[in-house]
């Protein structure tokens, strides 16, 4: 993942998976406009563009609203597609955040992802290391449907992010 915020309100971001053994990665484009509303609280918005080369694509909007301090919060947030190529569905998102130490946060994050055939809901939890321009999450995920297959039901997650701009 790398970010660069243009303006105070306005930032970019972009990435791609890395999955070993797959054939194609996921590939994704996210402007967004944030606003603060006071010393607690932020609004944002804004476009998620997806795509596997080759396979599938779609652009999704979104809106997420985040309460709390630098030091811990939760994000409720929502998204629609905008493009999917004849899918319809809707994605809902709840996060949470609280820093352990000075470059230490625990980090949830857990959507639900509602189609017109089959629901996903997922749910992760890990740790983000952090600096002034990158980020670590290392992080497990599970999906509801990986329980039923025995096995262990965890996937890792592995995160760099590097912040450019305001």
């Amino acid at each position: 993942t790398a970010a660069f915020g243009i303006t105070d309100i306005f930032s970019f971001a972009g990435g791609m998976s890395l999955i070993p053994g797959a054939e194609s990665q996921l590939l994704y484009l996210m402007p967004k406009l944030t606003f603060k509303l006071s010393e607690q609280a932020g609004l944002g918005g804004g476009a998620m563009f997806v795509t596997v080369p080759g396979e599938n694509s779609f652009t999704l909007g979104y809106a997420v609203a985040t309460f709390g301090k630098s030091t811990g919060g939760v994000t409720l947030g929502a998204g629609l597609p905008i493009s999917s190529g004849g899918e319809d569905f809707f994605i809902l998102l709840i996060g949470g955040e609280m820093q352990i130490s000075n470059s230490a946060k625990l980090i949830s994050e857990n959507w639900i992802i509602n189609g017109n055939e089959e629901n996903v809901t997922l749910f992760s939890g890990g740790v983000r290391f952090f600096g002034d321009r990158l980020a670590v999450d290392l992080a497990l995920f599970t999906a509801t449907q990986a329980w039923s297959g025995g096995g262990f039901p965890f996937m890792p997650w592995v995160d760099f992010s590097v912040f450019w701009g305001r």
